[in-house]
């Protein structure tokens, strides 16, 4: 007889990561995804005409993805395990084609790491169902098949965690156990680095040589100062382009933002000085004394700037550099506590991914599997 209670285990592997999507926040992968539940109703069956069962008069745990975005292409089929003393274990094994929604967090664009996550809940409560990660079976993702590899970088672990999901189309609200497994990509910089940031850089530094035109002309100093100034908004509307609208700044917004106001100051101050130089109370010497502590000041200023925001970037790479090296020091899976929402991060298991594509997982002491495909699910095409 069921209980009220069941706990489902699952597991998640990506098999394939296609585009990731910044401006729209989404990504295309290719997931295979697989949980099984004891089923008391199919205890010592021992089916082998196996396409004579009928699953709709089973308890289901109605399993979905919940972030999926359009209309996914899967295919789901059903498998039975019997252990030693005859107790069924029912496999549900689905492989989903298609765009997932994932909030990209940008605040350290071009440096940022996203969460490729996917997430499995059901539609009964948590009451009746609990989600939990298949502890036999871990999670994992094949970074071979990664391919958008010229503009990210793929990490090997996978980061699984539960939480609870709150339905508010019902009325009284119902919550719902869901769990999530992500793996991680770092932005690869360096064309932001070479065509943005150094080209920056330079336009910034000519500003400098500003300082070079006459005192007496400072007219020449305001259009060279002004040109660099237009320069630098122009690269900002090309960085926009790049990014979703946003309500915060990103890394490289700053450093733009940033250059932009040494290049106002510098801009300002080739406006007053003129008015220091014509005082008939400040002779000449006064005035070019003054432009040179300006361009000390200002320099100083540009060079504490830049020092910063290498050493806020250095840090950043280096805890990228931290989840390459974790695949080095965590020789076993980090497993966490299960009745906690606490991240359990796990190396990536590559050579596991290989048996997922037969749709067979044949369980440890010989036992007996039993597969039934299911004909009222979508097929998917050559796509996977």
């Amino acid at each position: 007889m069921r209980c009220l209670h069941t706990t489902i285990q699952a597991r998640i592997v990506f098999l394939k990561l296609g585009e990731i999507d910044t401006l729209h926040d989404r990504f295309n992968a290719n997931v295979f995804i697989q949980a099984k539940w004891r089923e008391p109703a199919l205890d010592h069956t021992y089916y082998k005409e196996f396409d004579k069962i009928d699953w709709s008069k089973y308890w289901s745990p109605k399993l979905f993805v919940e972030n999926v975005f359009g209309d996914p292409r899967e295919n789901i089929e059903y498998s039975i395990s019997y252990d030693s003393k005859g107790k069924a274990t029912v496999y549900e094994k689905r492989r989903v084609l298609s765009h997932f929604q994932e909030f990209m967090e940008l605040n350290k664009f071009p440096f940022d790491t996203q969460d490729l996550t996917v997430t499995l809940t059901s539609e009964r409560n948590e009451a009746e169902v609990e989600l939990i990660e298949d502890v036999s079976e871990r999670c994992a993702l094949n970074p071979q098949s990664f391919v958008d590899e010229q503009e990210w970088k793929l990490h090997k672990i996978v980061v699984t965690w539960r939480r609870t999901r709150t339905d508010d189309n019902k009325s009284p609200k119902t919550n719902h156990s869901a769990f999530s497994a992500a793996c991680k990509a770092s932005r690869r910089p360096e064309f932001f680095i070479w065509n943005i940031l150094v080209v920056m850089f330079l336009i910034c530094s000519l500003s400098f040589a500003t300082f070079a035109v006459d005192l007496n002309l400072p007219q020449n100093r305001l259009q060279l100062s002004f040109i660099l100034l237009l320069t630098t908004v122009s690269f900002k509307f090309v960085v926009n382009q790049s990014l979703p609208m946003i309500a915060y700044l990103t890394y490289l917004d700053k450093y733009i933002l940033g250059s932009m106001a040494i290049l106002c100051c510098i801009c300002v101050w080739h406006a007053v000085v003129p008015l220091f130089n014509n005082s008939p109370s400040c002779c000449s010497e006064h005035s070019k004394y003054a432009d040179t502590v300006a361009l000390i000041i200002l320099s100083i200023i540009y060079i504490v700037f830049h020092a910063f925001f290498i050493f806020i970037i250095a840090c950043v790479t280096s805890k990228t550099r931290n989840y390459d090296r974790g695949n080095e020091i965590f020789p076993e899976f980090l497993c966490g506590n299960d009745s906690t929402t606490e991240p359990v991060v796990t190396p990536s298991q590559t050579a596991n991914v290989a048996n997922v594509d037969h749709f067979t997982n044949n369980t440890k002491n010989n036992n007996t599997v039993i597969t039934n495909n299911s004909n009222n699910n979508k097929v998917l095409g050559n796509d996977l």
